[in-house]
């Protein structure tokens, strides 16, 4: 982007200088005639329109290509607070990700060393209340079957 703003500024130079400085030495040749031939005609006020519309445009142009350095500015600290932030959110999620399988292996061992031996760790929706419905329903069916 500086290499594109650089060739801004010197087109501005030179594409507008150059036909700046023909104007104006039109200008000054028409001045230097013998004083019965200097007049105000209309070739005259369009030499000198023309020479206000470059000035115009240099300005114009040179206005530009100062707010498109301050913005470019602009935007490079704003990608580097972005590289900044990016930057402090992964570690962060690698933290998170670090003490998730930190309490994983925690919490899953404190499980199964909590379980006493030959039962089987809880799950889910395996209750108390729910394995004494399966014990009673258990025992209706073989009273069932008895008879």
């Amino acid at each position: 982007i500086n290499v594109m703003l650089q060739l801004l500024h010197l087109a501005v130079h030179t594409d507008k200088t150059r036909p700046y400085h023909t104007c104006k030495k039109r200008i000054q040749l028409r001045d230097q005639r013998p004083r019965q031939e200097v007049v105000d005609d209309p070739m005259h006020r369009a030499l000198e329109a023309e020479m206000t519309t470059l000035e115009d445009a240099q300005h114009v142009l040179s206005d530009a290509i100062h707010q498109s350095k301050h913005m470019h500015q602009r935007l490079a600290k704003m990608r580097a607070a972005l590289h900044m932030d990016l930057t402090l959110k992964k570690k962060s999620l690698k933290v998170d990700k670090n003490l998730s399988e930190i309490r994983q292996w925690h919490f899953g061992r404190t499980a199964t060393a909590a379980t006493p031996r030959g039962a089987t760790p809880r799950s889910g929706g395996s209750t108390p209340r729910n394995t004494q419905l399966q014990a009673s329903d258990d025992w209706r069916r073989s009273r069932a079957n008895e008879t």
